[in-house]
């Protein structure tokens, strides 16, 4: 081969960037108008992800006011049944206590024929207590005072007065009365059928009764005539 065609070589044909050529003879109208589109797309993105945020918060806090309504009104009904069946149960108790006690009290009252005549019993010896000022079993000063009491009624009696008493009366009244009882022609006799703190006189043109055995059937009269 010929020098000069030894010196021309083959080399590989490469195309010229396009892109750059392409760019730099766009009109500068479309490119700006190329970055307002990506700016609008970005600004889009972003009203988006804001949309979303505000309504996940707005739909949480709505959820969350549904569910405590709801809580509420589910507690609110739970409570309501609860206090009914409460009412319900107490009124039973009560009902089974009023049982109860009606029972009791039927039971009671047919028991009243044995227990009343011994309550009043009880209720007559306080009554008892109360009419002779004190206890007549232990203490002479009452037969005394009864004595005394009929020694001012002389007048009604004439003749030999005769005055049985309690054997364990009779010293105190010898003792206190002795002298007076024979000024005034009394005759002091003691009898054991009679109780302490009673007395019986016994007079030419009468008697009187003051024994405790009189004075309790008085009272039981007093106490029958109440009760009819």
């Amino acid at each position: 081969m010929s020098e000069p065609a030894e010196q021309t070589r083959w080399q590989n044909w490469l195309p010229a960037d396009l892109s750059i050529a392409f760019t730099d003879s766009l009109p500068a109208t479309l490119l700006s108008a190329d970055h307002d589109e990506k700016a609008w797309q970005e600004e889009l993105t972003l009203l988006r992800t804001q949309a979303e945020h505000r309504g996940f918060k707005q739909g949480k806090q709505e959820g969350e006011k549904q569910g405590y309504q709801q809580g509420f009104d589910k507690g609110h009904s739970d409570g309501f049944e609860q206090g009914l069946q409460d009412a319900q149960a107490e009124q039973e108790r009560i009902t089974v206590q009023m049982a109860d006690f009606l029972r009791e009290l039927k039971a009671t009252l047919a028991g009243m024929d044995a227990v009343m005549p011994t309550r009043l019993m009880q209720i007559a010896l306080t009554a008892a207590g109360k009419i002779l000022g004190q206890s007549p079993v232990c203490d002479s000063r009452v037969v005394l005072s009864t004595i005394q009491q009929l020694l001012h009624d002389r007048p009604l009696f004439a003749g030999c007065l005769r005055l049985y008493v309690h054997p364990d009366d009779l010293p105190s009244l010898q003792s206190n009365l002795g002298s007076t009882l024979e000024s005034q022609g009394w005759l002091l006799i003691a009898d054991g059928q009679l109780l302490r703190g009673g007395c019986r006189i016994v007079a030419e043109d009468g008697e009187v009764d003051a024994t405790l055995e009189t004075r309790w059937q008085q009272l039981c009269q007093i106490l029958k005539e109440g009760a009819a």
